[in-house]
């Protein structure tokens, strides 16, 4: 589930945060800033200079605790699905990974700064890396025989999902609240909060911005009330 509600989901201007008091790293990272995926099934985009990201980094960032999948589709975008990871802390683990997948004489000096990392991890990157591209590293899955339509080997975008504009559902941490829906608001009808508030077991529901409705509904699953609401949006 997502958690939208932190200010590092909202989007940021990319060349204020590049002028931001040295929370970036140097010119010469691969991890540049971290802010929403704007993808369905993802929930966080990672902004990277194409040329220095390294060998087999989706596989080091899939190998963290919390980053479910990373996606790089090229040019200068990494999408990643962790969701329960801030951004600030999505983008302190993809610098830390891209620096440790690097050279030595190609990181940046600064990325032990305040984040001391053990020898541990270290060797599992160098390891990482020494595996990538073997076979005996890839995932032991046996393929089905029919694909799914539009999701073949190198197909970018993901296939369309019918989602009726309501992108998903997470916890919300606004006070009084149990659920969050993640809105399209170029898709979703006007009047889909009022008829969200009027669904059996709903108390209240409550707007943050346009992409955000906060719902209060006591002991409704998250896939639950995420089914009923894209329901009413496509009636």
């Amino acid at each position: 589930m997502f958690h939208p509600q932190e200010p590092q989901w909202l989007p940021r201007d990319l060349g204020s945060a590049l002028a931001d008091d040295g929370r970036l790293a140097a010119p010469a990272a691969t991890v540049l800033d971290c802010g929403p995926a704007g993808e369905p099934g993802f929930t966080h985009a990672l902004y990277v200079d194409p040329a220095t990201v390294p060998a087999g980094y989706c596989r080091a960032l899939e190998a963290e605790p919390r980053i479910e999948q990373a996606v790089w589709p090229g040019g200068d975008r990494v999408y990643v699905r962790a969701a329960m990871m801030l951004g600030e802390e999505v983008f302190a683990t993809a610098h830390a990974v891209a620096e440790a997948l690097k050279n030595p004489d190609e990181r940046d000096e600064r990325s032990d700064m305040g984040n001391a990392r053990d020898d541990g991890f270290d060797a599992l990157a160098r390891v990482a890396k020494d595996l990538d591209g073997e076979p005996s590293f890839a995932p032991d899955v046996t393929p089905a025989d029919a694909p799914l339509p539009g999701r073949g080997s190198g197909t970018w975008p993901p296939a369309f999902v019918d989602d009726a504009g309501i992108l998903d559902c997470g916890t919300s941490r606004a006070d009084g609240y149990t659920h969050v829906l993640w809105m399209d608001p170029s898709v979703v009808p006007e009047a889909i909060a009022d008829q969200v508030a009027a669904l059996d077991d709903v108390v209240k529901v409550g707007w943050e911005s346009a992409e955000l409705l906060h719902v209060d509904a006591p002991g409704v699953s998250h896939d639950d009330l995420l089914e009923q609401a894209r329901r009413l949006a496509r009636a």
